[in-house]
């Protein structure tokens, strides 16, 4: 079969259905469930309410007081929300489609960064070979990343795109940029630190190119040759990224100063980390450690020739990437990390040796000749790596604990049967061993009635932007409507009395309302 542009459009949509298939396969069991959401994935179903009817121009929370620049990925969960539950029927709960939406996703980034090493010149086998190797490796390091929701795992597989996309502008080559603006888009709307290691990525590798450049002028990214040559995919390109910062200068346009003042304030205040203490932080993605990294990439690059074409220099380029990846995430956990506890917070550089482990296979098929026996070799070794994958995807995420609590409706029929009318105000306690239940279930409680059209309660007391704005209590209502304190269910208080409510762990106690005589010891 002739390998024209047409062909390699047809292969990369079967690749996609199987990727896909095999993906939700993967989480049949979460995905036929019924499920009532809590916790992160309740605070993500509130925006995406807003999605659904094109309205949401805010992206995820954080958990520093903000929301993030954008709703790209928001966007993609609503869609299999609404298409897969609310249009077709075919998945028993709205979660549910935004789980097959989660799989669609991830199918995607991965068969982009397959087709982006075809375009560096691997055939198909070697492609294929490279990405089912940095797809097991991703999913050795934790296999959520691949088969679940949760923003964080979400942030992986464009950021690895991203590095293949980026690393073709090492040797000037602009055939990448779109890719590389949506990959970035998607990144940036997910997470605002990712603008400035971008920035610092996309240096890193201009220099390289310029240094490559010495012999070659006409590969010279900044140069009015290179920018006259490549202007329409360029002009393509920050079009395309333009469109992921729409969302942020409405947000901004709208409640001025906007998110932007919130991100500079935040990155004002942060004291930073020492060297040693990044250092640490960073390598630590790297279960091998920084040695035998080392090792690996000198490998690797033992086996390119710097003059060579091809897979030799897409080598190169990507080694370059690598390089300025890391640097990045230097200056990120250096500058801009507040709490070093917490290691989801650069989870996407996982990525990193990834690639790298998927790059020395590469290198090494190509470096091993011609002929069946090694295209043999290669086909078995992709299908172990394919083994290896499902071996890690068919567990499932850890946190599906919280993608169903089922006596969510009844927390939200008791509220419902309270007698009054406008919003209930919650003040939430708020302790280190009870918070996240009670943030977690208050959240469930929303999204559920969100989804009924019911404006149900809001939040006054430790109100967080998990909540939304818009869930948060106005003055009026503190001062006029139905007002209860929720605590975590379990022993009986003998101040507060018998809760008025008590479901979904929850006990939700009348603000100001009378309270049961205690009872004495001598009495009968």
């Amino acid at each position: 079969m002739l390998d024209t542009p047409r062909s390699r459009l047809w292969a990369c949509a079967l690749l996609f259905v199987l990727v896909a298939v095999a993906l939700v396969a993967s989480q049949l069991g979460p995905i036929r469930t019924l499920n009532h959401e809590v916790g992160d994935f309740a605070a993500n179903s509130l925006l995406i309410q807003d999605a659904k009817r094109l309205h949401l121009i805010y992206g995820n929370y954080s958990r520093v007081g903000f929301n993030h620049p954008g709703p790209a990925i928001l966007y993609v969960l609503a869609f299999g929300e609404l298409i897969f539950h609310d249009w077709l029927h075919v998945v028993p709960s709205p979660l549910s489609g935004q789980l097959v939406a989660g799989c669609l996703y991830n199918a995607a980034w991965i068969v982009l960064i397959v087709a982006l090493v075809r375009r560096a010149g691997a055939a198909l086998l070697p492609a294929l070979l490279f990405g089912t190797v940095a797809v097991l490796m991703i999913a050795r390091s934790d296999h959520a990343i691949v088969n679940g929701i949760w923003f964080p795992h979400l942030y992986v597989l464009p950021y690895a795109a991203m590095l293949v996309a980026i690393s073709r502008l090492v040797h000037g080559h602009a055939d990448s940029l779109k890719a590389l603006a949506v990959a970035s888009g998607f990144l940036i709307n997910g997470h605002v630190s990712f603008v400035p290691m971008l920035g610092v990525i996309l240096i890193v590798v201009l220099l390289a190119n310029w240094l490559a450049s010495h012999d070659d002028r006409a590969i010279r990214v900044l140069s009015i040759g290179w920018l006259r040559a490549h202007r329409r995919e360029l002009l393509t390109a920050l079009g395309l990224l333009f469109l992921f910062f729409v969302p942020l200068l409405v947000a901004t346009v709208r409640h001025w100063p906007g998110p932007v003042h919130d991100y500079l304030q935040f990155g004002h205040d942060n004291k930073g980390n020492t060297l040693e203490q990044t250092v640490r932080y960073v390598f630590a993605y790297w279960a091998a450690g920084p040695a035998v990294v080392c090792g690996l990439l000198l490998l690797m690059l033992s086996f390119v020739d710097a003059r060579g074409a091809g897979i030799a220099r897409a080598a190169r380029a990507l080694g370059v990437a690598f390089v300025a990846a890391t640097v990045a995430v230097l200056f990120y956990v250096k500058v801009g990390v507040d709490n070093l506890d917490y290691n989801y917070i650069a989870l996407f550089y996982y990525a990193v040796p990834a690639l790298a482990c998927a790059l020395l296979a590469l290198v090494v098929f190509q470096a091993g000749g011609a002929g069946a026996i090694k295209s043999g070799v290669a086909a078995v070794l992709t299908l172990w790596a394919l083994g290896g994958i499902w071996h890690q995807v068919k567990q499932d995420p850890m946190y599906t604990v919280f993608y169903n609590r089922p006596d969510i409706p009844a927390l939200y029929d008791g509220l419902r049967a309270l007698p009054g009318s406008g919003r209930i105000v919650l003040d939430l306690e708020q302790k280190d061993e009870t918070w996240g239940e009670i943030w977690g279930h208050v959240l469930g409680l929303q999204a559920y009635a969100k989804r009924r059209h019911v404006d149900l309660v809001c939040v006054n007391e430790h109100w967080h932007i998990s909540f939304t704005r818009a869930g948060q209590c106005t003055p009026e209502e503190v001062a006029h409507n139905r007002r209860y304190d929720v605590r975590q269910a379990g022993a009986r208080d003998p101040v507060p009395g018998k809760p008025d409510v008590e479901a979904a762990h929850l006990a939700l106690h009348r603000a100001g309302a009378a309270t049961a005589p205690i009872a004495t010891a001598g009495a009968q």
